[in-house]
């Protein structure tokens, strides 16, 4: 059974022509922040979330594991081009994460301390807003 955007040629020209497009300017803003040069027309596998112990997330690292030492094994062999991209804040339960370049991130406050007086303020029983 084929979809509605799959009958119209067109509409699917402009779709691949606007992902390339996206792919190529996100291929530039990696090599500018990081200076890792990757291919626009390469396949790209992206999963942004929070990073936790999350089932989905394993299996997808132990995936490019696996790929990774897969070719290693047979260099030869007709791998299909792909960029792996894993990005998202950590979970509060890791407070120190490494920076590709090997530094520690700086840990933030949650809150600014202006925000948490003013909620203190309200929170007290006896003040309007309370």
């Amino acid at each position: 059974m084929r979809g509605p955007c799959q009958r119209q040629p067109p509409f699917q020209q402009q779709f691949r022509k606007v992902k390339h497009h996206n792919k190529i300017a996100l291929a530039r803003l990696i090599a500018e922040r990081i200076n890792i040069v990757v291919d626009p027309s390469a396949l790209f596998d992206v999963q942004i979330k929070r990073i936790h112990e999350y089932k989905r997330q394993l299996l997808n690292i132990l995936e490019t594991i696996a790929l990774y030492q897969a070719m290693k094994d047979d260099p030869q062999a007709n791998w299909v081009a792909a960029v792996k991209i894993f990005a998202g804040k950590a979970a509060a339960s890791y407070p120190i994460l490494i920076s590709s370049s090997g530094q520690p991130f700086q840990e933030r406050k949650r809150t600014s301390s202006r925000y948490r007086s003013r909620r203190a303020r309200c929170a007290r029983p006896g003040r309007a807003g309370a």
